[in-house]
């Protein structure tokens, strides 16, 4: 088969598996997804996986060890699945596998695309009463949802909306992309109190501007190992808080009372290799 022609096989077969799992996932965050049957979302993920199988076994042409790596990847997110019940895992990995050879800005333009216009879709429904737009109240503050279960999910929504944005501009980045980003940054603050979100699309926005520099660049290639740290210094910090320790105290603060709540969990539930169900109770969103 022609090098081009493979080409455009390997993009055709990701990307009729991505689109419709794209589409149900970002639905089921949102006050649709409550009228949408989990048997849609069943075969679009089974379709998706036995697609990108396709994909991966005839036109990838991995090497052995390439696919023994894939084989124990995908034995552990098994397991994964086993013991949680949730697919997310599954649908991360399959993707993250079936990606080689599929073109990069193809996937930030279709993502960008398909996201955006949801949003748009589903803030429009809230204004016409199709469905409710939860609102949580922190403090005095109220906390709009646009139509998303949690307004945490919606400022997710357009913070990865923003990376794609920014991937696909590019080095064209310029003071108009750096407005729209703290405009953006501002529009999810006020709104929905998203406070991580807000601050993360300001790291984007002024971020961009920085890794033109070579220093910056060379620091970013550890970046890797910032989500491992994170970890460990959660874990630590949640694991040994004490409301006595002035230092920890000042930390749960910080993260909104996290430290103290966590720590209750473990305290009830403890620590298991595989894992545990554990029932969990929102905040309780008011229809607006």
């Amino acid at each position: 088969m022609e090098q081009k022609n493979l080409y455009i096989l390997n993009n055709f077969f990701f990307f009729l598996a991505y689109i419709p799992i794209l589409i149900l996932t970002f639905l089921n965050t949102s006050m649709l997804g409550q009228e949408i049957s989990s048997s849609y979302f069943n075969v679009a993920l089974v379709a998706a996986i036995l697609m990108v199988a396709y994909k991966i076994f005839f036109l990838d042409n991995l090497a052995i060890q390439d696919y023994l790596f894939y084989f124990l990847i995908s034995i552990a997110t098994a397991i994964a699945y086993h013991y949680s019940g949730n697919s997310t895992l599954i649908i991360l990995v399959i993707f993250l596998l079936g990606s080689k050879n599929v073109n990069k800005k193809w996937l930030a333009t279709t993502y960008l695309i398909i996201s955006s216009l949801l949003l748009l879709f589903v803030y429009y429904l809230t204004t016409i009463g199709r469905i409710p737009d939860l609102t949580y109240i922190r403090g005095t503050t109220i906390r709009h949802s646009f139509g998303i279960i949690y307004p945490t999910d919606f400022a997710s929504h357009i913070f990865y909306c923003c990376c794609a944005y920014i991937f696909l501009r590019g080095r064209k980045y310029n003071v108009f992309d750096l407005s729209l980003l703290l405009g953006i940054s501002w529009f999810v603050y006020s709104t929905t109190d998203a406070r991580l979100n807000s601050l993360i699309i300001l790291m984007l926005a002024f971020g961009r501007i920085l890794v033109r520099y070579k220093w910056v660049c060379k620091i970013l290639r550890n970046i890797w190992s910032v989500p491992i740290l994170g970890f460990l210094f959660s874990f630590v910090a949640t694991f040994f808080y004490n409301p006595s320790n002035g230092v920890l105290n000042l930390l749960n603060n910080f993260f909104s009372g996290r430290l103290s709540i966590v720590k209750g969990i473990l305290n009830e539930y403890g620590l298991t290799f595989f894992g545990q169900k554990i029932v969990e109770h929102g905040w309780g969103g008011k229809w607006h």
